[in-house]
């Protein structure tokens, strides 16, 4: 077989493959946007705050988190696209894309405050952007507090047992549509 035959096939499926991702473009970008400036601040507070050295380890780390967390967005988009649901999937990448995005520029305001300790400026964007993704994500808020309050009372995360959830801690209707939940 030749060769050049494979490589034309393989290019044309990665195209089509790409193609069929372009509704969800903007947030993989997004992803990859913060995951960068997230790495290059860690490393910058790792290596000037820390007097660490560069850690190829922690590196593939984080990037096999990328790619997790862009695995996720093409899941849910994929799910929602073959199930006839285009808006729902929409809908949920944006949501998902947020929380990824609050952890990302958590953790990288965290890094610029290691590395500018009295920036009053840099401490105020942590709160002012933390506090905006929380607003764009309510649930976050929730899940944010019983994180922070099972830090506090020191229960391990391995020992939890998820069979207790009350019925008060799921929503009502988790079936409705886009139009539905944003109405609520």
């Amino acid at each position: 077989m030749n060769w050049d035959v494979i490589k034309t096939a393989v290019a044309t499926f990665l195209s089509a493959f790409l193609a069929s991702l372009q509704p969800v473009y903007d947030a993989m970008l997004l992803l990859l946007i913060f995951a960068g400036c997230d790495m290059l601040f860690g490393l910058l507070a790792g290596l000037v705050a820390g007097g660490e050295r560069f850690s190829f380890k922690k590196f593939i780390l984080a990037a096999g988190y990328l790619l997790v967390y862009l695995g996720v967005v093409v899941l849910i988009y994929a799910v929602g696209r073959f199930q006839d649901d285009a808006l729902a999937a929409h809908y949920l990448v944006k949501v998902v894309t947020y929380v990824f995005i609050y952890f990302y520029s958590s953790n990288m305001f965290r890094n610029l405050h290691l590395l500018m300790p009295g920036n009053p400026v840099i401490r105020f964007l942590d709160y002012f952007v933390g506090l905006q993704f929380v607003r764009r994500v309510p649930v976050l808020e929730e899940f944010l507090q019983r994180a922070e309050q099972e830090k506090v009372s020191g229960a391990d995360a391995a020992s939890r047992n998820f069979s207790s959830v009350s019925a008060e801690d799921t929503p009502e209707d988790t079936c409705g549509t886009v139009d539905e939940r944003s109405e609520r």
